[in-house]
């Protein structure tokens, strides 16, 4: 039998999960369904997960947890995994590609190769870290990747041979959504869900909502997510052009606040410049909302024949897609080819990509 080590549950046991934790939970919740014997390693006390993490006896895998401290995510740098977490067959790696004393078999997870496109981006600790992690994926035994584009860049930037590399898309699970305390009609906003990181590219977003204006005049831009990155630049600009009653930041927001903005927008604008992936494209396509998005990297590969895709360094082309939605035949059409061709993109379907790379890894 194959013991499965998931060295990933500091970034899967959180509450405010992102693109990258929400892949690590419900990879190992998923793949729980498959595997009986596999353990799920973090870097904190039982009690302190406990306190920080609502209803943990509830997850799935909640039986399989090992727990530790912060200082072994430190010592696991320098002697091998096994003294903290034990012996297993397969581990799967985020951040870590641990030293083994009996050899086991690892299978490191890469979202993208943002820092190797956009290292100006980058704190010099943040770059360091991520480009010894990128450094030791080349000791991995395969490479599990969320797009093609993601794979591309592994072959470019890092070396590593393609046949190494797997795809194991990201999944997409929409949630129920109650009436919200938003005070936003239906299709009466354009919404942003996502960090505000210069690659998102959300000051061209801003840019092509001020021409989109001048058409749609009751049209707002909602922009949920994280107050950082370049968010004192955004709220500059909002301010110098007069736009303060037209674009609301609303924060970080729960995930069933987040499928209501979801399902009543006039679309989702999501025009980044690099993504891996690009989840919530995934989530509005299957909410029945059209998404504007940019005709470059994973959201390429993923929105074509099936979203608009524009050019996210020209805000006129931006306004333009935005715009061809008031269109109701386009609307519908948009709808239907986005929930036709993203309804493929499930977790289960996730999970599966990765177990055949631990059956290739266990022959």
């Amino acid at each position: 039998m194959v013991k499965i080590n998931f060295l990933t549950g500091s970034l899967a046991l959180r509450n405010n999960r992102t693109g990258v934790h929400e892949y690590h939970h419900q990879l190992i919740s998923e793949i729980s369904k498959i595997e009986q014997d596999y353990v799920v390693s973090c870097y904190d006390t039982e009690s302190n997960l406990t306190s920080k993490i609502d209803n943990l006896s509830d997850y799935i895998y909640h039986d399989h947890i090992l727990y530790s401290n912060k200082l072994v995510r430190v010592l696991s740098y320098l002697f091998p995994i096994e003294l903290f977490f034990g012996k297993a067959n397969i581990y799967v790696c985020d951040g870590l590609i641990p030293r083994t004393i009996f050899r086991g078999k690892r299978i490191a997870i890469i979202f993208d190769l943002m820092v190797k496109r956009y290292p100006e981006n980058y704190s010099y600790i943040k770059k360091l870290y991520l480009n010894y992690y990128f450094h030791r994926c080349k000791k991995a035994d395969a490479i599990v990747v969320d797009s093609e584009c993601t794979k591309a860049d592994v072959v470019s930037f890092l070396g590593i041979p393609e046949d190494k590399i797997h795809v194991a898309y990201c999944g997409c699970e929409i949630q129920e959504c109650s009436d919200s305390h938003y005070d936003l009609a239906p299709r009466s906003y354009l919404l942003y869900i996502g960090d505000m990181r210069p690659n998102k590219n959300l000051l061209n977003a801003l840019r092509a909502f001020k021409i989109v204006l001048q058409k749609i005049p009751y049209l707002k831009f909602v922009i949920a997510g994280s107050k950082s990155g370049e968010y004192q630049k955004l709220v500059n600009y909002v301010n110098k052009n007069n736009l303060t009653t037209s674009v609301l930041f609303l924060g970080y927001v729960t995930n069933k606040e987040k499928f209501w903005l979801l399902k009543n927008a006039y679309a989702l604008l999501f025009v980044s410049q690099y993504e891996g992936f690009g989840i919530p494209v995934i989530e509005a396509g299957l909410s029945g909302t059209p998404v504007v998005t940019s005709n470059v990297s994973s959201l390429r590969e993923i929105g074509q024949n099936a979203s608009i895709l524009v050019n996210q360094n020209d805000p006129l082309s931006i306004a333009n897609g935005v715009e061809s939605l008031q269109d109701e035949s386009t609307r519908i059409a948009v709808i239907a080819n986005q929930i036709e061709k993203y309804g493929v993109y499930t977790w289960e379907k996730t999970a599966q990509a990765v177990e055949e790379v631990v059956r290739l890894l266990s022959k």
